[in-house]
Parts: C-alpha cells; sequence; structure tokens
C-alpha cells in the first residue's frame, strides 16, 4: 500500500479528490436543486402563496445564504481565516435543511390548504413548515456545542481487580473538517477531563480534513490519560488517503494500531489492547469480511490467556467474529446511529440488514458498544446527539457504586 505504482494508491488519490474537489459542488448542487423544486412545487400546490414577493425572496434567500457561506468557506483559508468555524458550517447546513424541512411540507400543507375551512386552509397549512423549520433548527442546533460526555459502567464477571473503575474515553467518527470543528472537539473534550479518563481509544474516522489530524490529536493529548492514547483507521482515512493520514497518526501523540495488539501494564497487572484494520483496506479480490477475520488473528496474535481484552474496530459487525474469539469489550462506530433516532433507538434498526447501530449489545459475556459518534458528516442529529461515552469497568454494580463514582 505504500508502493506508488501500486494501483490502490492511486484509487486512494482519486477518492481524496472526490471527497475534497467535488464535496464543495456537491452541496453547492444540494443547496440549488431543492430550491428549484420548491418554486415549481409551491407555483403548483400554493400558487396564493408563491405570487406573495415576501415568499419568492425567502424561498431563493436560502440558497443564496447556503451559497454564500460554502463560497467563503472554500476562500477563507487564502484569506487567513479558518472554515472550520461553526457560524459558517451552521449557516450552510440551516439553509440546505430547512429547505428540506420545506419541501417535504408542501404536499402536506397543499392537503390543508384544500379545506373549505379557513382556519386549515390558511393557519393550518403554514404551521406544517413552521413545526418543520423548527425541527430542523433544533437537529442543527444539536449539533454546535460538542459531544455529550456521560459516564457508562460497564460489567464483566471476569473483570481483574486490577482493572476495577478502569476509564475508557471512547471518540469514534469525529470527522474532524467542514462540519466539525476544533472548537466543538475543545468542548468536548473539557467535558471529557472532568471524568478523569485512563486512556482514550479513538475509532476511526477521525478527520476529513487531514491537515485538522495534528491538531485533533494535540488537543486529546492533553487530557493526560496516563494509558496513552491509541487508535485504529475508519472508510474515511482511506477515502482521504490513508497513506498520508497513517503517517500523521505516527507522528502525532498515540500509537495506531492496525491489525496489531499489545498488552497495557495498569494497577501492577495487565491487559491486551487491540485494533483491526477498516475492510476498505482489503487487497484487491479479497472479501472485507476474510481481511478483517486474518487482521484480527493478527491482532490478538500477542494475547496471553490471562489477558483481559479490549478490541477496537470501526465497524460494529466486527462484534461476530470478536466475540467467539473471546473478547470482551469491542468498540466500534461507523454508524453515527443513523443521526436520526427515537427514545434511544436508531432509525437504523429499521432496516435488518444494519447490525449493531447503536448503544451496548451484549452476547453472553462478551459486551460491545456502538457510538453514535463524536462528531457528524452532516451537521443534522435529530434524537441521537453526538456522544463521547467514558466507559468504566467493574466486575458488579455493588463495587461500582462502593466506588464513590467519577472525580469531580
Amino acid at each position: 500500500m505504500d508502493d506508488p505504482d501500486h494501483p490502490d494508491h492511486y484509487a486512494q488519490q482519486v477518492a481524496a479528490f472526490m471527497l475534497f474537489a467535488l464535496f464543495p459542488l456537491l452541496i453547492a448542487l444540494a443547496i440549488l436543486l431543492p430550491a428549484v423544486l420548491i418554486g415549481r412545487l409551491m407555483g403548483r400546490l400554493h400558487p396564493q402563496w408563491w405570487r406573495i414577493t415576501v415568499v419568492r425572496s425567502l424561498v431563493w434567500a436560502l440558497p443564496a445564504l447556503g451559497l454564500i457561506s460554502l463560497l467563503i468557506g472554500q476562500w477563507a483559508p487564502r484569506l487567513g481565516y479558518d472554515p472550520t468555524q461553526t457560524p459558517l458550517t451552521a449557516l450552510i447546513a440551516l439553509a440546505l435543511f430547512t429547505e428540506l424541512a420545506i419541501l417535504v411540507g408542501l404536499p402536506l400543507s397543499a392537503a390543508f390548504a384544500r379545506s373549505r375551512r379557513r382556519f386549515l386552509r390558511h393557519g393550518a397549512a403554514a404551521s406544517v413548515h413552521v413545526v418543520l423549520a423548527g425541527g430542523t433548527a433544533s437537529a442543527i442546533a444539536g449539533t454546535m456545542n460538542g459531544a455529550r460526555v456521560r459516564l457508562l459502567p460497564m460489567y464483566f464477571r471476569n473483570l481483574p481487580t486490577h482493572l476495577q473503575g478502569l476509564r475508557i474515553l471512547h471518540l469514534s467518527d469525529l470527522h474532524m473538517g467542514t462540519f466539525m470543528t476544533l472548537p466543538e472537539l475543545a468542548a468536548t473534550l473539557d467535558r471529557a477531563k472532568g471524568y478523569a479518563p485512563h486512556i482514550v481509544l479513538l475509532t476511526g474516522d477521525i478527520a476529513d480534513d487531514l491537515g485538522l489530524l495534528p491538531a485533533t490529536m494535540g488537543m486529546i493529548s492533553e487530557l493526560d490519560a496516563p494509558l496513552g492514547i491509541f487508535s485504529c483507521l475508519g472508510n474515511h482515512e482511506y477515502d482521504a488517503g490513508v497513506d498520508q493520514a497513517r503517517d500523521l497518526l505516527n507522528s502525532s501523540p498515540g500509537m495506531l494500531l492496525r491489525n496489531f495488539g499489545l498488552p497495557l501494564t495498569w494497577n501492577g497487572g495487565d491487559f491486551f489492547l487491540a485494533g483491526v484494520d477498516d475492510p476498505q483496506g482489503r487487497p484487491a479480490g479479497q472479501s472485507g469480511a476474510n481481511y478483517v477475520r486474518e487482521g484480527l488473528t493478527f491482532a490478538l496474535e500477542r494475547r496471553r490467556p490471562w489477558h483481559f481484552t479490549i478490541l477496537m474496530a470501526h465497524r460494529p459487525w466486527v462484534f461476530d467474529m470478536s466475540s467467539p474469539r473471546g473478547v470482551e469489550l469491542t468498540l466500534a462506530g461507523h454508524t453515527h446511529g443513523g443521526q436520526v433516532g427515537f427514545a434511544g433507538r436508531s432509525i437504523l434498526e429499521l432496516d435488518p440488514r444494519v447490525r449493531y447501530p447503536r448503544g451496548h449489545y451484549r452476547r453472553g459475556d462478551r459486551q460491545l458498544y456502538t457510538s453514535a459518534g463524536a462528531g457528524q458528516w452532516i451537521p443534522f442529529r435529530l434524537g441521537c446527539p453526538a456522544e463521547a461515552p467514558v466507559i468504566e469497568l467493574w466486575r458488579t454494580k455493588r463495587e461500582a457504586a462502593g466506588s464513590g463514582g467519577p472525580p469531580a
């Protein structure tokens, strides 16, 4: 994979070009096309609204707002301004998702508008768009102040005594870049610092903009976790350019575990930590499942029978392979929980093909936690907040209760 003549090298270059050169164009089209559709649909479904100059002006002001913000975001680096700051990304998201909310609401509001009752014809029809726009604003606002950090106790009957109370900060899917900012990461890390994590584990998709990777890892290192920082690769590291991502991670604070594992010492005893590569790293002609299965064998080969084992994997379905191999705790991400959920459940649960989409899963004594992600690829979350759990290991709830809780 390091050979520039290897075909995968050029595939990575093409993927990086697609992600960063064409991504702004795709966003621009995504902003402009809904406005065109809104104009056509509103002219047919609500001609009385479309004849009002203010309504037409507002409809076209939305794409103008989004496109101007996008243009500033692309040219700002030349002027010395960081385009990943929250205001620009919030305006782009506000324009795009408000347009989509209006577009979705047009058929429903048209049904109200056909009512013979004046109240339903005017008030209720307009209220459809007010409710959708309010929900959109709420979903965008929920992405702008970093991830929710909470203490998550997990219980293992065979947990060695020296690992009682070990705290793991699980960061996944930060997607540092246009829609995930360094100030937002700082807000997350400020919350996490109060829990004094002993180790930080990053399960892939750390940065879409690899230029932010050194600063990201540097900020995480300021937590001063005594066991250090460890990471594995996700599919977006391959999209952005895996060779550069790997080099930047290897030269930044922390250690990249790519189909590799090692024993760590804590409180006078040891445990085993491993990381498996993302299936996107597979060579041509090999299935992703077989690649991960082989990688897991390499990652666990230094493990000893007495080791309590923690595995980092980007894809949660790796749990189907790690649990039969005796891995007590698997940490994963990738799904973002669909970024939409209800009552703690993920919208992805509607698709039976998606395994382990969000949260805590058990298979006998083996456990998996699929993070909904500490960042987002698009700035829109509804009922599925970004999260950075601090996982605390215990044998029983009684022992956890007797610990006195985390430090202030």
